[in-house]
C-alpha cells in the first residue's frame, strides 16, 4: 500500500505476519504536491489515491495516496527505492495472484514494478530465474543501498536436502528488471543473512548470522555469531568474518564508514569473546570494522532486559544513529513506557552514548528503520499497538507508526497509520521533495487502507 500526504515545510522476538499485503507510504512536502487531484485508478487490482491537503509548518503530514501492492510471501523479502525521473522501483517476493498473474514455478517467484512519481504501475515483470529450492529467508528493504539502476537481494535455499543446512542465494538485477548475475554462498549451518548494501568501490556487504561455515576461513565462538561477508563487484567472495561470544550474537545492519571501514549493528547475548559489557538478556552489539574486516572497537548498549537494534546510520557529524526495541528501563536505557518501545540511539565516531530516547506507550512498540533527514533530524518507521504515551491515534492492533526527531531527539510529530488489523512499517526514506516514502505489510481493508485483497 502506498501513502501520499502534504505538508507545508520543508529477531526472536519479531512479529510475524502470514499472508500480507505490501505497503508503501509517501509522506511529500507541500513545495511539491500541493493542487493534487484526488483519483481512484484500478491497476491490476491495488486501488490509487491521491488527497490534497495543506497544512500550516510543522504540522504532522497527511496521507496524500496510497497503494496496495498485493499479498506477499509469508517471510517476505522487497526493496523500494526512488528513482532519477521521481518515481519509484519495488522489487518483491509474490504469493499465487499476487500480481494477477499465477505463479506455476520458482522462476517466476519475483515481481518487479516501476511506480510513477504519483504511485501508478508504470510496467510490471518477473525479473527472472531463481534456483527451484524453496526460499525460506528474508531482508530488510532499508538494508540495502544500490547505485541507481541496481538492485541487490539475498535468500537463504535449502543446499542439502536437510532442513538444518542453508545456502544463501543473491541476485543483481538491472535497472529495467533482468537478472544481471547470482550467487550461491555455501556451507552454512543454522546461519542466515539480514542485509546486503553496496559499497563504494561497486561491491557489497552482507550481514547476518551463521553458526559454523566450515571452512578455515572463519571460526566459531559458540551458538551463533555475526557473519560479515566482503563481495567483489561480480559478487565474488573477497573475506568473511565471524564476531561474537559463546552466546547468540545476531547480525542485522550495516553501513560503510567514511574511512572505508564498516559499522555493524546487532544483537548479543554474549559476554565474552569479542563482546564485553553486557547488561542482561540481548543488548545492542555495535561493532566497528576496518576496511579489510578486522576488528576496530565494539560496545555493548542496554539494560537487564531485550534490547535489538534493527537499523543503522552514519550521521552527517561521522556519528552514527540506532533503532531498534527496547524492553529495558535500566543500564542505558531511560523513559520506557512498557513492553518494548522504539529505542533510539546516537553515538559518536568513537561509540559513546551522545544521547537515547525511548518512544512509545504501555502495548509493543518496534523501530524497523531510521534516517537522517535534510534538516539534520531524523524520521523513523516501525510498529506500534500503543494508544498512550508518546503515541495517539491507533486503529486497532499493530499501526504503521512514524516518528519525526529533532537532531537533538526531541519529538517533532508522530503519526499512526493503518486500519483495525494488524499494519507494521519496515522502511522509511526521505523523498527528493523532502517528504517520506513508507512501506511495510498490512492486514487492514479500513481505515488509511484501501485496495487489500
Amino acid at each position: 500500500m502506498i501513502l501520499r500526504t502534504d505538508m507545508h515545510n520543508t529477531h526472536q522476538a519479531t512479529l510475524r505476519i502470514l499472508m500480507v499485503l505490501l505497503m508503501l507510504i509517501l509522506l511529500t512536502s507541500f513545495a511539491c504536491a500541493v493542487g493534487t487531484d484526488m483519483t481512484s485508478t484500478d491497476i491490476s487490482g491495488p486501488s490509487v489515491q491521491t488527497i490534497d491537503i495543506e497544512y500550516p509548518d510543522l504540522i504532522t503530514p497527511e496521507i496524500s495516496w496510497q497503494h496496495c501492492l498485493g499479498k506477499v510471501h509469508s517471510n517476505q523479502s522487497y526493496i523500494m527505492e526512488q528513482t532519477s525521473d521521481g518515481g519509484y522501483v519495488v522489487l518483491k517476493r509474490s504469493e499465487p495472484d499476487a500480481t494477477g498473474v499465477t505463479v506455476t514455478n520458482r522462476n517466476d517467484e519475483f515481481w518487479m514494478a516501476k511506480l510513477s512519481p504519483a504511485g501508478d504501475i508504470a510496467w510490471q515483470k518477473r525479473p527472472g530465474t531463481i534456483p527451484s529450492n524453496t526460499l525460506t529467508g528474508t531482508q530488510q528493504p532499508d538494508s540495502c543501498n544500490m547505485s541507481p539502476g541496481e538492485r541487490f537481494e539475498p535468500y537463504f535455499v535449502n543446499g542439502s536436502g536437510t532442513t538444518d543446512s542453508y545456502d544463501t542465494w543473491m541476485g543483481k538485477f538491472t535497472h529495467d528488471g533482468y537478472l544481471s548475475w547470482e550467487k550461491i554462498l555455501q556451507g552454512i549451518l543454522h546461519g542466515e543473512a539480514h542485509g546486503i548494501r553496496q559499497m563504494s568501490d561497486g561491491g557489497y556487504l552482507l550481514v547476518g548470522s551463521v553458526k559454523s561455515r566450515g571452512d578455515t576461513n572463519s571460526s566459531d565462538h559458540g551458538d551463533l555469531d555475526y557473519w560479515v561477508v566482503r563481495l567483489t563487484p561480480s559478487g565474488d567472495l573477497s573475506w568473511e568474518k565471524t564476531f561474537g561470544g559463546s552466546k547468540d550474537d545476531l547480525g542485522y545492519n550495516a553501513w560503510q564508514t567514511p574511512d572505508g571501514g564498516y559499522i555493524i549493528a546487532g544483537a548479543s547475548s554474549s559476554d565474552d569473546g569479542h563482546v564485553s559489557g553486557n547488561h542482561g538478556d540481548l543488548d545492542y552489539w555495535i561493532v566497528k570494522l576496518t576496511p579489510d574486516g578486522h576488528l576496530s572497537w565494539a560496545t555493548s548498549l542496554g539494560g537487564a532486559d531485550r534490547d535489538q537494534p534493527y537499523a543503522i546510520q552514519q550521521t552527517a557529524d561521522s556519528g552514527y544513529i540506532i533503532a531498534g526495541r527496547s524492553r529495558s528501563n535500566d543500564g542505558d536505557v531511560t523513559g520506557n513506557h512498557g513492553d518494548f518501545d522504539f529505542w533510539i540511539v546516537k553515538l559518536t565516531p568513537a561509540g559513546i552514548i551522545s544521547w537515547e530516547q525511548s518512544l512509545g506507550g504501555t502495548g509493543n512498540d518496534e523501530a524497523h528503520s531510521i534516517m537522517q533527514t535534510r534538516d539534520g533530524g531524523f524520521i523513523i518507521a516501525g510498529g506500534s499497538e500503543s494508544w498512550n504515551g508518546d503515541v495517539t491515534g491507533n486503529h486497532g492492533n499493530f499501526d504503521y507508526w512514524v516518528v519525526k526527531l529533532a537532531p537533538d531527539g526531541s519529538m517533532k510529530w508522530q503519526k499512526s497509520l493503518g486500519g483495525s488489523k494488524d499494519d507494521v512499517g519496515q522502511s522509511i526514506m526521505q523523498t527528493r521533495d523532502g517528504g517520506y516514502l513508507l512501506s511495510g505489510v498490512s492486514h487492514s481493508d479500513d481505515g488509511d487502507i484501501a485496495g487489500n485483497r
